[in-house]
């Protein structure tokens, strides 16, 4: 009897946007007319977007086409070596139920290759029916006949970061919208799609209690099926944390960013939302399904540049590898062309090796590169990066036990219902409470943690039902940091 196939999600990375915003470390690239134009200061003025309902589209999409096509065949190696699909009997190893387009800004760029890219993966994986697949988008970047291509690719979420309705702050931020631009970004996206995601971001420079609640109240208007709602985190090699550190950026204090965070979940619960996570809430049956990967530790795979995986217990990125074995395998075949040639001409007694050598050396490149070389020299290099490309990944170290562990409390502890125990003790053969005390003694009596299963919340002790899940009270969401640190101190 067949196994049955396990679920899987996929990451693809994007890395392109029209400009870095002031806080932004993620590993992108701008393309767009204001790519060169960052702001001297976290108070210069940001771009303007245009009245009506214009929005950035790269006047040269060949700029972007390289990573595209690089990324098609990431894709393919990776479906081969993860996959073992047959499609006559569609069943194979992994089955996907999450697709999760992120950048960046994959709305930046032209929506052909979002759509190809997503038809790419379509094809090579299993991707079941009703999976979810999202893709980030900003204000300023959408357009009708965009939204409309993806809606018809089978993207049924979009993500839209929004992050403010306060115009002063957006600018700040180095956000190339304003509020009327993110409003009317939202209500082309309702044309089209019925799960939309809102990113907004709390303890922003020049931002107050009052500005955020208000900002939180407007997006609650729109009824939006899922939100996410981060503080501000200063990620050294950003203009924020540069501007931070020479006395030229002021934060809300920690107490206005409690009360931010606080007063903020009152209107989002009030307003029928579930909150699911530290950070995001959603309404019944619109949690994202992508991220609930992420956070209890099931696998996914990230395609393209700076995309992490998390695959039989190894974290890693496969682009790197790719890369690795695609220059190692055009390296071998333009080696082995140039022995070949020079052993021919030796045979013949000829006087040109050299210039026969040349040659095929710029064959073989030219293989490698798909502009030039023969079908034949094609397949040798896809063979040959392929079987270098698996080597090296199964090559990387399995997570050891703490690590995993570490990994499990990090992410599952996010969830508000709690840590699942019994999850634990299955993937690790022992028990949460056992491993984990007297610091988690230390953090039931000091009510930073709590037993979701019995009230009032009290630490575990002989003689008493185990629970089931272990979660923060709302006195521990505003010290999560410390609490986990303190438990991951005993790995």
């Amino acid at each position: 009897m067949k196994n049955s196939p396990k679920k899987l999600g996929i990451y693809v990375h994007i890395p392109f946007c029209v400009r870095k915003c002031n806080y932004c470390d993620f590993v992108s690239y701008p393309i767009g007319p204001q790519a060169g134009a960052e702001p001297d200061s976290c108070s210069a003025a940001a771009f303007e977007p245009a009245e009506g309902t214009s929005a950035y589209c790269p006047k040269n999409p060949a700029e972007t086409a390289p990573y595209f096509r690089t990324l098609e065949l990431e894709t393919k190696a990776l479906s081969e070596i993860y996959m073992n699909w047959d499609k006559v009997s569609c069943s194979g190893s992994y089955e996907v139920d999450s697709i999760f387009f992120g950048g960046g800004t994959p709305s930046a760029v032209d929506p052909d290759f979002i759509c190809r890219q997503l038809d790419a993966v379509c094809c090579l994986f299993n991707v079941v029916p009703g999976a979810e697949i999202s893709l980030e988008a900003n204000p300023g970047t959408l357009t009708d006949e965009k939204l409309r291509a993806y809606r018809l690719a089978y993207f049924n979420r979009i993500s839209l970061g929004v992050q403010s309705l306060d115009d002063k702050v957006l600018k700040i931020m180095g956000r190339i919208h304003d509020a009327k631009e993110a409003e009317r970004s939202f209500r082309l996206a309702r044309r089209h799609f019925d799960n939309i995601n809102i990113d907004l971001m709390m303890g922003v420079p020049g931002q107050t209690a009052a500005s955020w609640l208000d900002s939180l109240k407007r997006v609650l208007d729109w009824e939006p099926e899922h939100l996410s709602f981060y503080s501000l985190q200063l990620e050294e090699g950003t203009p924020f944390y540069r501007d931070y550190r020479e006395g030229r950026l002021e934060l809300p204090s920690w107490e206005e960013n409690r009360e931010m965070y606080h007063r903020g979940l009152e209107l989002i619960k009030a307003a029928g939302y579930d909150h699911y996570e530290v950070s995001n809430a959603a309404k019944p049956g619109f949690e994202c399904r992508h991220n609930l990967k992420y956070w209890n530790m099931e696998e996914y795979l990230g395609l393209g540049l700076a995309a992490h995986s998390f695959m039989d217990n190894k974290r890693f990125e496969a682009w790197e590898f790719f890369e690795e074995a695609e220059e190692r395998a055009s390296a071998k075949l333009a080696a082995e062309a140039r022995w070949n040639a020079a052993r021919a001409a030796a045979k013949r007694g000829s006087d040109e090796t050299a210039v026969q050598a040349a040659a095929a050396k710029q064959n073989a490149d030219g293989a490698a590169s798909g502009s030039k070389g023969s079908s034949d020299a094609s397949q040798s290099l896809s063979a040959a990066r392929r079987e270098l490309f698996e080597q090296l990944l199964r090559n990387i170290s399995t997570e050891d036990e703490n690590e995993l562990k570490g990994d499990f409390i990090f992410t599952q502890l996010r969830l508000i219902e709690g840590l699942d125990t019994e999850l634990y003790r299955r993937l690790f053969g022992t028990e949460f409470e056992s491993d984990f005390t007297p610091v988690l003694t230390e953090l039931f009596s000091e009510g930073l943690l709590k037993n979701v299963s019995e009230a009032p919340a009290s630490a575990p002790s002989a003689g008493t039902k185990k629970p089931s899940r272990i979660a923060f009270t709302p006195e521990g969401l505003d010290k999560t940091n410390i609490v986990m640190e303190r438990l991951l101190s005993l790995l």
